[in-house]
């Protein structure tokens, strides 16, 4: 009957042990996966910002009446802007610049998710949501 408890109280402890190693390393994981989310979203709004100014660029650079339209798709939060010669895309507490060529642009406020028409009128580079 003595082995029998004894081999019960030690299955207890390692049980108790393995418990604990879950327990830890879903902590450590659970962390990491909050970094990783923010990773990607830099990476998303590094795309995003690089896209976006390209087309400004093509469009300012193909002259008066050419046109496109840029789909910012919804992955995640964020704001575009247009300042001081760069696209900028801000998320949380972080931002993604791409350079622009010119700073004669008029820009209408954007959000994730939407379309937005880009044309060139006598070299002033609009854009609108549409």
């Amino acid at each position: 009957m003595k082995t029998k408890a004894q081999v019960s109280v030690e299955f207890l402890i390692v049980l108790t042990i393995l418990f604990g190693i879950l327990l830890l390393s879903t902590a450590i994981f659970g962390s990491n996966t909050r970094d990783l989310a923010l990773i990607k979203q830099g990476e998303e709004a590094k795309i995003i910002a690089h896209n976006t100014g390209r087309t400004i660029n093509a469009i300012y650079l193909a002259g008066s009446g050419s046109s496109t339209q840029i789909v910012f798709e919804q992955s995640f939060d964020y704001n575009v802007l247009v300042e001081n010669n760069a696209v900028r895309i801000e998320w949380e507490t972080q931002f993604s610049d791409s350079p622009l060529l010119t700073d004669n642009i008029i820009f209408g406020e954007i959000s994730p998710g939407s379309t937005a028409r880009v044309w060139n009128d006598n070299g002033v580079v609009k854009i609108e949501k549409l």
